[in-house]
């Protein structure tokens, strides 16, 4: 049985008044006591923590409680990664269903989470959304379509969008906008007016913003996304950062002034129909950024400002605490940090926790915690505690560490895909083998997703999801990459390197780094693979020299490369570990059934001599790709193995 020690976020009054109604189960303390947090009065939450510290579920946790314990309000979810669909499903993980008997649970799904995805998205299982949701164009203030653009307000091109805006009406539309920039006098006019290459250019953007997929005639109404009792999972992954940022400080606008003035209603003893809203936003760095503002900004810091009295909650995750925009973190009341690696952010959430810390709870015991432990401190009671969270209940698809299987999709039961014709006198840069001049089976990862689900991925990968679809696929076919797989041994254990059997590149390695023994920032540095140094440093929360500093010593030591030189991009030759699980248990003789790529490059014994290990043999194996070419001669590249989008090129004229 466990024994209540506090309710984080209730005061003594409230306690007495309500007793534990309302209240949300996060977890354990060491002493195996139950840590609740209220529900009743509004709150600022801020949680944190290193990718797969478990930041993300914590707040799943949360979303749980709410729809389980408080019918009373109205529950929003933003989601920019698409993982909380799956709400509505029982936990399905062995291992956190024994846990949850611990804690004297039961694994269940959700009935009352509705998810809606944006009114362009296309292709998607019916049973992973439940509806759409939609803004009108003429919902967004002049500096929201400034911050989407990329625009300064005050440079020639702000000002003429600010002025058509104006001039377009109350209820506009794109088309407004654009009419009135080619049609009004004075916007066009020489003296005054705004120069023929300025109007083209913002005419040029409000056409480009057709294709975003948010907008419609009649927006979603906010009263359908905020009722009492529901989880709404807004999924958002499918928007791009500027895109969403834009909807999503609609979206707290409008619920901030619709719960404004119910609250006014509440206060003369009038019935309302619009219930107090908690808002959870999943990665708040992209929206709230604490070194520039986005069309989120705005929107975000007045809800978190002025939102106590209306009863407007606010719940933010994030993996990098530093930078997150100060003026949302000032009003947060109730802080949960999990496993935290770099100092900056160590320190910035110490500066922030509304409750002293003790003096043992410092950088290096915040590195030390372990995935589901995190360390709560709360104003209200000027308490803070160390805790345990509950497993989940539903189905959690954002975790890292405890990872889901993937589930297995039918593979493709047909003898062979035909392959386009080559024609005569066009030759292709790589050589394909026909099937019947190779073996009947050879070396092959089995593909889990047939050609039919990767030509989704591949038209999701050119925005083929969104309302507009302007390039068709000219070329579909099935072809088998050769790979290296060179085994060696080390004095920590064996070793596997990974190599591209085309062009000879480093893909990757299993074990090696225990030979290598990167630090953790490293590695953090190469997961945010193919881009700016400046662009990596607000990632993992250094500047741009230190990033640079670190590359150049991977690059020094093969482990990354870079690209361009006017703004380079630094790219990483290692696979996250993940990527990699345990390929030699799946490696199969397997018929092929397309074309098979020959292998130009073939690994010698030297290679481990470089890093003075024991060489001890070599495999080639063939991994499924479907590839597609468009009728704008692009190409995209479906690993059927993993059912991922790779950035390769074959460069086939077929």
């Amino acid at each position: 049985m466990h024994y209540v020690t506090v309710v984080f976020g209730r005061g003594g009054s409230l306690t007495r008044k309500y007793g534990l109604d309302k209240t949300m189960y996060l977890g354990k303390t060491p002493e195996g006591k139950q840590l609740l947090i209220d529900s009743l009065k509004p709150h600022v939450i801020f949680i944190c923590g290193a990718r797969g510290s478990g930041k993300s579920y914590s707040m799943g946790v949360l979303v749980e409680e709410l729809a389980m314990k408080n019918d009373a309000v109205a529950t929003i979810v933003i989601d920019p990664i698409g993982v909380f669909w799956s709400m509505r499903q029982a936990n399905k993980q062995d291992k956190e269903i024994e846990l949850l008997k611990e804690f004297g649970l039961d694994p269940r799904g959700f009935n009352n989470v509705k998810v809606m995805v944006p009114v362009g998205a296309k292709d998607l299982p019916s049973e992973s959304y439940d509806g759409f949701f939609s803004v009108k164009p003429s919902e967004l203030r002049a500096s929201e379509w400034c911050f989407t653009f990329d625009l300064d307000g005050f440079s020639p091109a702000g000002l003429l969008l600010t002025h058509a805006i104006e001039k377009a009406g109350e209820n506009y539309t794109v088309d407004d906008v654009i009419r009135v920039i080619n049609t009004d006098p004075e916007l066009q006019s020489k003296e005054h007016g705004f120069s023929k290459q300025t109007r083209r250019g913002i005419i040029s953007r409000m056409n480009s913003s057709r294709s975003w997929g948010v907008f419609s005639d009649q927006a979603t109404p906010i009263e359908r996304l905020a009722k009492a009792g529901q989880v709404t999972v807004l999924d958002i992954s499918f928007l791009e950062e500027s895109v969403a940022a834009l909807v999503v400080g609609i979206i707290a606008r409008k619920a901030l002034n619709k719960r404004k003035m119910e609250s006014r209603k509440e206060a003369l003893g009038k019935p309302t129909s619009f219930p107090p809203v908690w808002m959870f936003i999943d990665e708040a760095h992209t929206l709230l950024p604490k070194d520039h503002r986005t069309a989120a900004s705005e929107s975000l810091i007045e809800y978190v400002k002025q939102g106590r009295k209306p009863g407007c909650s606010l719940v933010l995750a994030t993996q990098q605490p530093s930078a997150v925009n100060s003026e949302a973190l000032s009003q947060l009341d109730i802080m949960c940090v999990h496993q935290l690696v770099f100092e900056d952010d160590i320190k910035a959430v110490s500066k922030r926790m509304p409750a002293n810390l003790p003096k043992e709870w410092d950088v290096p015991f915040i590195r030390q915690l372990r995935t589901g432990q995190a360390v709560l401190g709360d104003r209200e009671t000027t308490l803070t505690t160390f805790v345990e969270v509950r497993p989940r209940l539903s189905q959690h698809e954002g975790r890292s560490t405890l990872a889901l299987e993937r589930p297995q999709l039918p593979a493709e039961t047909e003898e062979g895909i035909p392959a386009p014709t080559i024609q005569e006198g066009v030759v292709t840069e790589l050589q394909l083998e026909e099937p019947s001049k190779r073996g009947k089976r050879v070396p092959s990862l089995r593909p889990i997703i047939n050609l039919e689900a990767a030509e989704q991925l591949a038209r999701k990968q050119l925005g083929g999801f969104l309302m507009f679809n302007r390039e068709n696929f000219l070329v579909k076919m099935k072809v088998y990459w050769p790979y290296w797989r060179v085994n060696a041994v080390s004095k920590d254990g064996p070793v596997e390197f990974l190599f591209d059997g085309i062009n000879g590149e480093f893909l990757g390695s299993k074990g090696i780094q225990l030979v290598l023994d990167l630090n953790p920032i490293s590695i953090q540095m190469l997961a945010h693979s193919g881009k700016t140094a400046e662009e990596i440093a607000r990632q993992v929360g250094l500047d741009s020299r230190q990033v640079k500093l670190y590359f150049n010593k991977m690059i020094r030591q093969k482990l990354a490369y870079m690209r361009g030189k006017n703004d380079p991009r630094y790219y990483s030759r290692l696979i996250v570990p993940e990527d990699v699980p345990n390929r030699e248990h799946v490696v199969e003789d397997l018929p092929p059934e397309g074309r098979m790529l020959t292998h130009k490059f073939e690994p010698d014994k030297k290679l481990a001599k470089l890093y003075n290990l024991k060489y001890t043999d070599k495999e080639l194996v063939f991994v499924p790709y479907a590839y597609f070419k468009t009728d704008k001669h692009k190409e995209i590249l479906v690993n059927l193995n993993t059912g991922r989008v790779e950035d390769r090129r074959l460069r086939l004229k077929v």
